[in-house]
């Protein structure tokens, strides 16, 4: 259980550190989740979870995101080259984000509702061709059948979507339209397209077509 896995906790008027202790080897989905967690610490013995400079948990390699505290304070944040999967919810609750960046290496597809409840994110860079990896957006929760970015400020605000090639561009535009990037002669017509977000409220306020018009090709 995770209580049984916190070694200590420092606390704060933000929020608290949670020090994990070298002997944990488990944690489950959405562990930590949407309470004020400031930074993780875990100290270097552990066999396999690590942390980044700013507290956030990793698998020991780091080729796994497994939580971003949800009251880290950063307003920006690079997932680093190497790491090919988003935890569960892993990002889930944390309203102080406004810029993410995704790396060219996310190639996996084995994560749920990564983004649940980031309502504040405003500026999302998609460094790897969408064309090619589609199912990493559809499965992280970023543009998918239930917990979505449609609650988030890229949505509400205007915020705007860069991804790396005209492909991905056409590509996530079509996960919008019809919840497939290589739609069929089938789901073209309007009438039985598959919608990916089940919310009504998203199209007829918008929303969508907003989305996909701040959908840009990046120029460096």
């Amino acid at each position: 259980m995770v209580r049984n896995a916190v070694n200590t906790v420092s606390a704060d008027a933000q929020g608290f550190e949670i020090h994990l202790p070298s002997s944990l080897t488990s944690l489950g989905s959405y562990s930590f989740a949407n309470i004020p967690v400031t930074k993780f610490v875990i100290p270097e013995s552990n066999t396999t979870y690590s942390v980044d400079n700013q507290g956030v948990l990793y698998n020991k390699s780091k080729t796994i995101i497994y939580r971003y505290p949800a009251y880290l304070t950063a307003t920006s944040y690079s997932i680093p080259e190497g790491v090919t999967r988003i935890g569960d919810g892993a990002f889930y609750g944390n309203k102080v984000l406004t810029e993410l960046t995704l790396p060219s290496t996310l190639t996996e597809s084995s994560s749920n509702s990564a983004f649940e409840k980031v309502n504040n994110l405003k500026t999302l860079y998609i460094n790897f061709d969408v064309s090619l990896h589609p199912s990493v957006l559809q499965r992280a929760g970023i543009w998918a059948a239930d917990n979505t970015f449609k609650e988030s400020a890229i949505a509400k605000e205007g915020g705007s979507v860069y991804v790396i090639n005209e492909a991905s561009k056409t590509a996530l535009t079509n996960i919008l339209t019809y919840g497939t990037a290589t739609p069929t002669l089938d789901n073209e017509d309007t009438s039985l397209n598959t919608q990916p977000i089940t919310d009504d409220d998203f199209y007829t306020s918008g929303r969508q077509t907003q989305l996909i018009a701040n959908i840009k090709v990046k120029t460096s």
